[in-house]
């Protein structure tokens, strides 16, 4: 009989782990009957989990409950000052950062030019300051610092946060997890842009998402363009850990080259980068436009923001522009929607809100190309509640997900992938550590 592998011997707890501890941080106060309840375990199992964490000053006894018949349940809310957690969001022109109570409330937040990437070691020690510094405005002591999640743009290998390629940013095989880790004292994972977007856009914070739904489809158009598939709350990263590159499929076949090295990708034809080139090409060649004057004569200086105020004026070359940008992207979101059936799709990134963006002609394209008379009838639109805040508040979650779950009691096994740093600082935190060679063999 085969082995279990070992990323799934695990899995089971930490998921019943995470949901307990959400359900809480949602619905708390709540006792430990309804919580049973309320993720489908027995009694005993949450007493164990809850107990669990009230021994590690996570959660609390708040009061009593009303009794229906018996002795009032004890009610549990979670400690918000116990533990915080940092979200980053790299973007090309701008990084964020927040940080996150254990409620999931962000206490403090801020924001500086990303500036130069080139050369990487150089910007990550920028980033280190910059992440250290925001720490110490946020008058949280070090010691509650329970991690830092990382978003950025690019292909990203799930476990190490390798980043293996990233377009906006010209890098290649740069292992940013592991450069910060060594520079920082205390975890951090490195995770793509937009599946830290889904985190926070899905509801998982319960602050208005679609948590009820099964499958939500979350969109990021702005410098370039990506997605990510949740489902039941989980992030899907297919067998690769690369899914969601929906900006890199092929929606003109002569169309330019991308950055990724092929021609006519979406993000090549239609996102903000995109767009601007096109509107720059524009200008350059004469045509009769108002971007001309918008730029003063200096065509670099055009970018998506100018092409959509211009649009918004009635400019028939940005119109031009905007209304096939537009088309392109409803082509590229029928196809995914075809595929994966959503209940719902987000819309978010930094195109999404500027003034202009045609909103209803983009549905209205969605629902031309995608197959009828499902999915594209009963499918629902949403534009991101809190505009381009949620790809760092996502990163914060992430940092909780991926980093707090881990250590509420459970074994944490390490393959042997560099990751000596990483194991220390997760025993820090109070797990039991396992080294693993990848044999298969038992513990």
């Amino acid at each position: 009989m085969p082995k279990t592998p070992w990323a799934d011997r695990y899995r089971a707890a930490p998921t019943n782990k995470s949901n307990v501890m959400r359900t809480i941080i949602l619905e708390g106060p709540i006792s430990r009957a309804a919580l049973a309840k309320r993720v489908g375990l027995s009694l005993p199992s949450v007493m164990t989990i809850t107990e669990n964490l009230i021994n590690r000053g996570l959660v609390r006894a708040v009061g009593k409950g009303k009794s229906s018949g018996g002795k009032p349940p004890e009610l549990l809310s979670v400690v918000p000052e116990s533990e915080y957690y940092m979200g980053v969001d790299i973007g090309r022109g701008t990084i964020r950062l927040v940080l996150m109570n254990l409620a999931q409330k962000v206490v403090y937040g801020t924001m500086v030019e990303t500036g130069e990437v080139q050369p990487v070691e150089a910007f990550v020690d920028r980033l280190c300051e910059r992440i250290q510094s925001s720490l110490l405005e946020s008058g949280v002591a070090l010691d509650r610092l329970a991690g830092v999640g990382v978003a950025m743009p690019g292909l990203i290998e799930r476990d190490t946060g390798h980043i293996l390629f990233s377009p906006d940013f010209g890098w290649s095989d740069i292992p940013l997890q592991s450069w910060l880790q060594s520079r920082l004292s205390y975890p951090v994972l490195v995770e793509n842009a937009n599946r830290a977007l889904a985190l926070a856009e899905s509801g998982w914070r319960g602050d208005g998402g679609e948590s009820g739904t099964h499958t939500v489809l979350c969109v990021n158009i702005g410098h370039g363009i990506g997605a990510a598939l949740m489902q039941n709350n989980q992030l899907y990263y297919g067998s690769s850990g690369t899914s969601g590159e929906l900006g890199h499929i092929t929606v003109c076949k002569d169309g330019p080259l991308c950055a990724c090295g092929n021609s006519g990708c979406l993000e090549a034809v239609a996102s903000g980068e995109a767009i601007a080139l096109q509107a720059r090409d524009a200008v350059c060649s004469g045509l009769p436009t108002s971007l001309r004057e918008r730029c003063g004569g200096a065509s670099e200086r055009i970018d998506a923001k100018l092409v959509f105020e211009a649009a918004a004026k009635g400019d028939a070359v940005a119109l031009s522009i905007v209304d096939k940008a537009t088309d392109y992207i409803g082509i590229g979101l029928a196809m995914a929607i075809n595929i994966l059936d959503p209940d719902h799709i987000v819309i978010g990134g930094g195109l999404v809100y500027m003034e202009g963006f045609p909103r209803h002609e983009l549905e209205e394209d969605i629902y031309k190309y995608a197959r009828k008379p499902y999915p594209a009838r009963e499918l629902q639109y949403i534009y991101s509640r809190q505009g381009q805040e949620n790809g760092v508040i996502g990163a914060g979650i992430l940092a909780y997900k991926r980093l707090a779950e881990q250590v509420t009691g459970r074994k944490i096994v390490f393959e042997q992938i560099g990751g000596a740093t990483d194991a220390r600082l997760f025993a820090e935190k109070g797990a039991t550590v396992i080294m693993h060679s990848g044999t298969g063999e038992g513990m």
